[in-house]
Parts: C-alpha cells; sequence; structure tokens
C-alpha cells in the first residue's frame, strides 16, 4: 500500500533528476536511464571485466594482457564515460548514497540474466580514513542494494592491510604493479560459499583481483565479480608505443647524415699515419 501511495504522489522521485517518476522507489525515470551508457543485460561480455568484448573473442584484449583473471565471471552496469562516468562520482564523491538504489536495481536485472547463483555478497572494503570522509563505503551499499533484491546477504567480510598506493591518480601501468593485499577477518564464513565481489568501479580490476586472491585463499568455491561501472580500456596503453615508420623526408635526412659521417671518416683514415708494423708475436 506504501508504494502505491508513494508512487501515486512521487514521494520518491528519479534521484538523478529530482523530478522525474522513479516508481515511487527512487529508481530512475526513463529519460534519466536512457541517458546512462548501459551494457545491456542479455550483451556478450567480456568474463574478465564485464564489458563488451572488442574482439573476435570471448575476453577483451585489456583482460588478456593481464594473464587471466581470478573470477569466474564478471558483470558491469554501465560504461564510465559521459553520464555514466557523472552518476558515478557523485555516488562515489557526491554525498548522494541515494544512488545507490538504482544502480543495485539495474545490476540485479543483470544478475538474474546471467544466472549467477551465489551464497553471499562481499564489498571491497574502505580504509577508516576513507569512509569516515565519506561517511559511507560506496561499494558496501551498491551490495547492500544488490543483496536487497536478490534476497542474498551482503556482509563486509575482507579487511585492507597495510602497504600499496592508493589507486586514485595512478597510471594503468603503476595499478597492475600496485601491491594491495587484504585478508577474510571469518574464514569460516566463506568456505566453500559462491561469493560475488563488488566493487563500484573496474578499472584495471587490480584491487578485484587481490581481493579475490583473498576470498579463495579463504576456502571460497566461486568468486563472481559486479562493478557498478567498467572504465574504458584501450589495449593500446598496455602494450609499448614504437616508433613510426620514417617518411620520405626522414629517409633522406638520415641517408645525407651517413653520407657526411662517411666522408668525415674517409678523411680521417687519410691523414692518419699508419703505424709501423710491430714486431711483437702475439701468438
Amino acid at each position: 500500500m506504501w508504494l502505491h501511495i508513494a508512487g501515486f504522489f512521487n514521494l520518491l522521485p528519479c534521484p538523478v533528476c529530482g523530478e522525474g517518476d522513479g516508481g515511487g522507489c527512487g529508481l530512475l525515470c526513463p529519460e534519466c536511464r536512457a541517458e546512462l551508457p548501459l551494457i545491456p543485460p542479455d550483451a556478450p561480455h567480456c568474463p574478465g571485466c564485464g564489458g563488451v568484448p572488442d574482439g573476435l573473442l570471448a575476453m577483451c584484449r585489456a583482460c588478456m594482457s593481464c594473464g587471466g583473471r581470478p573470477w569466474q565471471d564478471a558483470a558491469t552496469v554501465m560504461e564510465y564515460r559521459d553520464e555514466g562516468a557523472r552518476y558515478m562520482k557523485r555516488f562515489k564523491s557526491g554525498h548522494a548514497p541515494e544512488l545507490a538504489r538504482p544502480l543495485g536495481f539495474l545490476a540485479a536485472e543483470k544478475i538474474r540474466q546471467l544466472g549467477w547463483r551465489a551464497d553471499m555478497i562481499v564489498p571491497v572494503p574502505l580504509r577508516f580514513m576513507r569512509r569516515w570522509r565519506r561517511l559511507y563505503n560506496q561499494s558496501a551499499l551498491f551490495g547492500e542494494r544488490v543483496g536487497a533484491e536478490l534476497g542474498i546477504p551482503c556482509r563486509e567480510v575482507l579487511t585492507k592491510l597495510p602497504g600499496g598506493e592508493k589507486q586514485a591518480g595512478l597510471s594503468r601501468s603503476r595499478r597492475l604493479r600496485n601491491r594491495i593485499r587484504f585478508e577474510v577477518r571469518d574464514p569460516g564464513a566463506v568456505r566453500g560459499g559462491n561469493i560475488i565481489l563488488v566493487d563500484d568501479i573496474f578499472t584495471t580490476g587490480s584491487t578485484l583481483a587481490a581481493a579475490a586472491k583473498a576470498l579463495r585463499k579463504a576456502g571460497a568455491e566461486t568468486v563472481y565479480v559486479l562493478s557498478g561501472a567498467r572504465t574504458p580500456l584501450h589495449y593500446a596503453n598496455s602494450v609499448p608505443k614504437r616508433n613510426p615508420a620514417p617518411t620520405a623526408s626522414g629517409i633522406d635526412k638520415l641517408s645525407s647524415k651517413c653520407s657526411s659521417q662517411l666522408k668525415s671518416s674517409s678523411s680521417a683514415a687519410a691523414t692518419t699515419p699508419s703505424a709501423p708494423p710491430s714486431n711483437t708475436c702475439h701468438g
């Protein structure tokens, strides 16, 4: 009855525009949902990051360059660009926890489509000071809403260990080399279970990889990875850049330089007196 009243008076409007019809539940209105770069639930996806594959293979080239992932499958709600990037930035750093509800609703749609069977949802933890500054852990809020939609408990069983740099602001290569470690506070809670590991934004996947390894080490049977958005990863950024082929003018300059060097070498050889023969035997 409450939902019918809320929907009739639009008491919980769309949290993005603040005016559109959120169905009385604080979900996205059709207009705001259409502006997000959502990845369709039934679209082919890379099992390494959840994004759309960029080639003929099932896994995208960025994930293949990482040498595999320590999880069974991955899913993401949207691409981290345009309105998707603005949505996630506001949710993460704009003090807008209400955005967790529609994000969790969209993620639950995707998980149902993929047919994942999970016993628990585990969010990536935040350090105490970062959580204190933000007032909440956005990954935990996201995981709680997904769990509420699917009827799966969400538990914060991971602890981040000291060491490693802050991922934000690092280049792709430094993110991949960054030493991040987690541990499971209660291994018995995850032992033998199927876990959905949740994070807000998937960039290189190094943080999620460290968390997934900790869960597997604690005895988790299967680990899935869910993210709110995936940063577009360009394979060109993960391989060394090659020097461009020389142009015709460049070849002419190189030839001229080589010719001048040969002439100077010949002149030096002609003006330098030859050394007298040595009588020393080096046999």
